[in-house]
């Protein structure tokens, strides 16, 4: 049972704009559902919703699992633009250029995973005393990138793995109604699920060999998509 005490205190409903009305227990139980929709990565409409020549099962929603990676892409371009690259000065520096090229918008073709690159850079930055010049590494780089960058990173790909496990889930596995019709065998992602181009695609599962190709617009075009919500709709029996 939902308490009007704790909605209130959930949805933070008295702090109002100037001439804005005061709550009410209608206006505190609908914005308490929104935001529960916004939470859920699916809405299943029981019973189904039958039209003139479809039904309508419901909805998902992207935000549930595209807001935690979008969240982690951001705080982890936070750490890489901590890095005063241009000022460091030393020549064997090749071990922080991948992840630092992340935050870039060339073309950039990598070769191996980017984990790899992580895991040296951490190394690198943990003990720079072989490099040519380790004070201005250690001036220049802040300690919270390499104490964080290589969790960081972990982070968001296997928050990206979780979305696309999502992603492969057959229809009728979350809209039970579904179960024994044609619409139930096809995969969630196959009514607008979110997937980056195959290069970003294939940086954030850890492959080899991908071309970064502007990263950060790529991100800022899911940002639009994964604002909406996506109708399952079946056509009638």
């Amino acid at each position: 049972m939902i308490k009007l005490k704790d909605l209130l205190n959930e949805n933070k409903v008295w702090e109002r704009k100037f001439g804005e009305p005061l709550p009410t227990l209608d206006s505190v139980m609908k914005k308490h559902q929104e935001n529960k929709l916004n939470e859920s990565p699916v809405s299943v409409l029981k019973p189904a919703k039958v039209e003139r020549n479809s039904i309508i099962y419901g909805y998902i929603n992207l935000k549930a699992y595209y807001n935690p990676v979008r969240k982690a892409w951001n705080e982890l371009k936070n750490l890489l633009d901590k890095i005063d690259y241009t000022s460091i000065g030393f020549t064997d520096r090749e071990d922080i250029e991948v992840p630092h090229n992340l935050t870039g918008w060339q073309e950039f073709f990598v070769k191996e995973p980017m984990v790899n690159s992580f895991r040296r850079m951490h190394k690198f930055l943990s003990n720079p005393k072989m490099m040519k010049e380790p004070d201005r590494v250690r001036s220049e780089i802040h300690p919270s990138v390499n104490k964080s960058a290589l969790p960081k990173w972990r982070q968001l790909t296997h928050l990206y793995k979780v979305y696309l496990k999502f992603n492969n889930k057959k229809v009728s596995s979350v809209f039970k109604q579904t179960k024994g019709k044609k619409i139930g065998q096809r995969l969630i992602g196959d009514f607008g699920g979110f997937e980056l181009t195959r290069d970003v695609h294939k940086l954030l599962t850890n492959q080899k060999g991908f071309t970064q190709r502007y990263v950060n617009d790529e991100f800022r075009a899911m940002d639009n998509q994964a604002n909406r919500k996506i109708m399952v709709r079946g056509p009638r029996d």
